[in-house]
């Protein structure tokens, strides 16, 4: 693959995104390159080019890649190769639970995955129509979409290994055909911060089969590691949650975010990964307003101190059936963050009751965390405007 055809398949943003790096909504980023305290380095989506006006740096996707891992050019220029077309990698380790030589190492196929995927999430209206109806910008969001005839273009090796993965399946006449028909797929990283897994989110109304996972046990961490220098980390139950709250930038200006698989989805991998964040001060839960969501607070709260004892553990007091999406589907985005800033520690589970916020009055621990409706919290907190 030559210079020119790396460039044309390989746009910016899927570097940046490779490196868990999300430009604010004036294209900036705050640049890796130097000591960045506000974000000086502009990225041009339209030339697939960056210019930092703090140290300088300046240069194209492949020149990003050589000063961000400070490589060799030609090392850079391999690198992108691999990130152009996953395919071309030879650094990837055989997909689990198979020994067959004729199966694709899971890094290339999960690379091909985000590809095709990434392309169908913009070409198809209707999914684009399904996260701007959920009240996320798509053009922010790092997600793909399967429609009904995904795969049926890739050679048999390839087939083979996604019907392997999970991505396929055989169907009653013996064809394969997606497992993920109609899906959002939502991409976990490893801690190099290569696609490994996904989740995928039907569009279709259909509460009987809305939520697909790849064969085996979840791996990597959505959107990606939280970064070595987090200090406050909040923690949702769902990708799409994670999504909402990694829109505004007030948020991500003073939070990282990483999301669950679920109320049962505290992984191994995401303990280890918060285990080793040296500078952490603060974990913060932010689920769902129901019966579900509170007893994983208590769940993961008892979790989390044990895994970090000296780390404060603290929750946000979701309204009562409802979730971070849900809020923003409805109301002024500002809630979340004034959620966040109402934040409390968690109460000991073995404790009758606390007093609520205000200092009023003795609650129990599944009134401390749910408030009857958003009428509530509206009359409380007196800064909302009426329902939209």
């Amino acid at each position: 693959m030559e210079i020119p055809d790396i460039k044309t398949r390989l746009d910016i943003l899927t570097v940046l995104s490779h490196y868990n790096l999300k430009p604010d909504k004036n294209d900036f980023i705050r640049c890796p390159l130097h000591d960045d305290h506000t974000p000086s380095l502009k990225i041009y989506t339209k030339t697939n080019t960056f210019h930092c006006f703090g140290c300088g740096a300046t240069g194209d996707q492949i020149q990003f890649i050589e000063l961000f891992e400070k490589l060799s050019k030609h090392q850079a220029i391999e690198k992108a190769k691999t990130l152009a077309d996953p395919l071309h990698s030879i650094n990837t380790k055989p997909m689990e639970q198979t020994n067959e030589k004729n199966l694709l190492p899971r890094l290339a196929v999960m690379g091909k995955i985000a590809g095709d995927s990434r392309a169908g999430f913009k070409r198809v209206d209707k999914a684009r129509q399904y996260i701007k109806g959920r009240g996320i910008d798509p053009a922010g969001l790092d997600v793909g979409y399967m429609g009904p005839d995904f795969g049926k273009g890739w050679n048999s090796q390839l087939q083979e290994s996604g019907l392997q993965l999970g991505i396929l399946r055989k169907s009653r006449q013996g064809t394969l055909v997606t497992k993920f028909k109609n899906c959002l797929l939502f991409f976990t990283r490893n801690e190099k911060g290569q696609v490994i897994d996904l989740y995928g989110r039907s569009i279709i109304n259909n509460n009987a089969a809305r939520h697909f996972y790849l064969n085996g046990h979840h791996q990597g961490i959505y959107p990606g590691y939280p970064h070595p220098g987090t200090k406050k980390l909040i923690l949702t139950e769902s990708f799409i949650d994670c999504a909402t709250l990694r829109q505004q930038q007030e948020i991500t200006d003073q939070f990282e975010v990483i999301s669950l698989f679920g109320t049962n989805g505290f992984t191994d991998e995401i303990k280890k990964a918060i285990q080793e964040l040296a500078e952490l001060g603060e974990v913060i839960l932010f689920f769902d307003g129901d019966n579900a969501g509170e007893k994983a607070i208590l769940k993961l709260s008892e979790s989390l101190s044990q895994l970090r004892p000296e780390v404060k553990i603290t929750a946000i007091n979701t309204p009562r059936d409802e979730d971070i999406n849900s809020l923003v589907q409805g109301h002024d985005p500002e809630i979340l963050l004034h959620l966040i800033q109402e934040r409390k520690p968690v109460p000991d589970k073995n404790k009758t009751g606390v007093f609520d916020k205000a200092g009023h009055k003795h609650v129990s621990t599944t009134e401390r965390y749910q408030l009857t409706n958003l009428k509530d919290l509206q009359e409380e907190l007196n800064i909302y405007h009426p329902l939209k």
